[in-house]
């Protein structure tokens, strides 16, 4: 059996985005596939524009640039509530998207988490942002008074 993959290269390492379980062919099946193929895609409007071969992202960048470990709580929490997917993904999944979406190699993110179990205050950044979020709102609610 052939496997055959297709990846994106993400900051740390390459995502399997695709795989298909294929059977085994001879090499003139697979020379006469190919060859069907080329022919396909000649006849068609793919040579003039070609579909992405990644998802289409805004044009501007967005890098997370706080430090690692708040982002690898933000993904803990996201992960617990179930917040992607209906709760059908796991963390190695999430860790691997967010590292591409946010341009960011998070290394041992399982290691980081266990560092984070054993602080004074384990949810330190989730804190914050409700306390910066509160503030907002509470300040929105004075100016509109």
């Amino acid at each position: 059996m052939q496997v055959l993959e297709w990846r994106i290269t993400t900051p740390n390492k390459n995502l399997k985005c695709f795989s298909e379980n294929k059977f085994s062919y001879s090499n003139k099946d697979l020379l006469s596939y190919h060859n069907n193929i080329g022919s396909n895609l000649l006849n068609s409007n793919l040579i003039e524009n070609p579909p992405p071969l990644y998802p289409i992202y805004p044009k501007t960048r967005i890098t997370w640039t706080a430090n690692k470990i708040d982002l690898i709580e933000l993904i803990y929490a996201w992960e617990k509530v179930g917040c992607f997917n209906y709760g059908n993904v796991n963390i190695k999944e999430i860790v691997a998207y967010i590292e591409v979406v946010f341009n960011i190699d998070l290394g041992d993110y399982y290691g980081t988490f266990k560092e984070m179990r054993n602080r004074i205050n384990r949810t330190s950044f989730l804190d914050k942002l409700v306390r910066v979020l509160n503030d907002r709102m509470d300040e929105i609610d004075r100016k509109s008074q």
